[in-house]
């Protein structure tokens, strides 16, 4: 029994797979670094870490197959990216259809199970059928699900024409209708988390569709009480970007002076007003890892996302308000005591939800 894994990044889900199958396997990870391991002790420390971090899983049953010129092509395409987000998803989507291509050429032909990730597995599924028509097909849906990203944006942007990032970038038709083609070859589906799979059954998946396990959690610290005086900290979950809701984040502060907002910059920041405004600061990476001083986490994403202050929170006790697709992996049934639902867009009901929060 031969598993076939095609995975064009690094991904936890990668080890996981190998490690639930019993037989022979043979991994297809054009990025594998793992070679040079035993040569790593004499390079600097920023090329130890890169070939820590793509080296492929190992062992006796499982056959690792690397490109050579993958990490070449790969320093080019940064070239061209100029660390432009909309180049970087253009570029992520060409090499993950580089690596559907070249395993759909070399997949053996004795498999009997593949493990594909999203945009490297139409090609892929599609030998499989003909080459060995019972074996089982598993989707990977580890980018997101287009169709419901590019509806999203577009009313998002509908509602905020004033954000350019809104419009900033949707993934060309071929790239949506190879996703399209990859689940309907699949005769499984793993989603990201609760939203995508609820996004992929409205948009056509009949296979079945079951939800990647969140990451590992620590022991849930019991939910924190909030002040009902005095004033608030809220932190806004991933970018400060019109696609995580900070406009809507920024009218809550017009509606509430007795708030502050720790917010995080990156590339699609926006809008400005959010920045100069004077109860607005800058997190850093120790107050979005540990929390101390947030009283609420605020996710009012537009669009499905996964930012890590979401789980942050949930295993630490702090509040969360936010939209299904800004819960990422986050089950709001299961973590009900310290999750609260809205609408996305929806200023009001994060307004209210908040002083809910306070009166709870």
């Amino acid at each position: 029994m031969t598993l076939a894994v095609i995975a064009p990044e690094p991904a936890r889900w990668v080890a996981e797979a190998l490690a639930s199958h019993e037989g022979p396997a043979w991994l297809f990870a054009p990025w594998d670094l793992s070679s040079l391991a035993p040569f790593a002790s004499a390079l600097p420390a920023t090329i130890r870490a890169r070939i820590a971090r793509f080296s492929a899983p190992r062992s006796a049953l499982v056959h690792a197959r690397s490109i050579a010129l993958w990490h070449p092509a790969i320093a080019a395409s940064r070239l061209w990216e100029r660390g432009r987000a909309d180049r970087q998803l253009a570029a992520r989507f060409a090499f993950r259809a580089a690596a559907d291509a070249l395993a759909g050429e070399l997949l053996p032909r004795d498999v009997t199970a593949v493990i594909a990730a999203s945009g490297a597995a139409r090609r892929v599924f599609a030998k499989a059928t003909a080459v060995a028509p019972r074996a089982s097909r598993t989707w990977i849906q580890d980018t997101p699900v287009l169709d419901a990203l590019h509806e999203d944006l577009d009313r998002a942007a509908i509602e905020h024409p004033e954000r350019a990032f809104l419009r900033r970038y949707r993934a060309p038709y071929r790239v949506v209708a190879r996703q399209r083609a990859e689940w309907t070859l699949a005769t499984s589906v793993v989603a990201k988390g609760p939203y995508a799979a609820r996004s992929l059954a409205e948009h056509g998946c009949d296979a079945p569709i079951s939800i990647a396990p969140a990451p590992a959690s620590m022991n849930r610290a019991s939910v924190r009480a909030i002040s009902r005086q005095g004033p608030l900290t809220l932190l806004l979950a991933g970018f400060a970007a019109a696609r995580n809701g900070s406009d809507e984040a920024l009218a809550l502060l017009d509606a509430m002076p007795e708030c502050t907002l720790l917010v995080r910059r990156g590339e699609g920041s926006e809008p400005r007003a959010l920045f100069e405004h004077p109860r607005v600061k800058e997190s850093s990476a120790r107050e979005r890892e540990s929390l101390d001083g947030v009283d609420l986490v605020l996710a009012p994403a537009v669009c499905e996302s996964y930012s890590p202050e979401v789980q942050q929170a949930i295993e630490r006790g702090v509040r969360v308000i936010a939209t299904e697709r800004g819960l990422g992996t986050t089950d709001a049934t299961a973590a009900r005591d310290r999750v609260s639902v809205i609408e996305p867009l929806d200023a009001r009901a994060l307004i209210e939800r908040v002083r809910a929060a306070r009166g709870a």
